[in-house]
C-alpha cells in the first residue's frame, strides 16, 4: 500500500511542476497545495512502513516541504527563463 502513496506524491510534484510551467494559477496557490497534498503523501507513505507515528509525521513534513519547495523554485526557474527569452 506504501507504494501507492508515494506514487501519488511523485504525481503531486509533477502535478505542481506543470501547473506552474503552464501558469494555471498563481505560484503561491499552486505552491500551498502541492506542499500540504506533498506532506500528506509522504507522511502516508512514511506511515506504511511500522515506525513510529511521530517520526513519520516529522519526517513526513521535512520531506514533502523540501521536495515541494525544490519542484516549485526549479519550475519558477525555468518559466522567468522562457520569458526572458521571449
Amino acid at each position: 500500500m506504501g507504494i501507492f502513496f508515494f506514487f501519488l506524491f511523485a504525481l503531486t510534484l509533477l502535478g505542481v511542476y506543470i501547473a506552474i510551467r503552464r501558469q494555471l494559477a498563481s505560484p503561491g496557490v499552486i505552491g500551498a497545495l502541492g506542499m500540504i497534498f506533498s506532506i500528506i503523501f509522504m507522511t502516508l507513505y512514511l506511515l506504511s512502513f511500522e515506525i513510529v507515528m511521530i517520526q513519520g509525521v516529522i519526517f513526513g513534513v521535512v520531506i514533502g516541504i523540501l521536495f515541494a519547495g525544490a519542484t516549485l523554485a526549479t519550475a519558477i526557474y525555468f518559466l522567468r527563463q522562457e520569458q526572458k527569452s521571449s
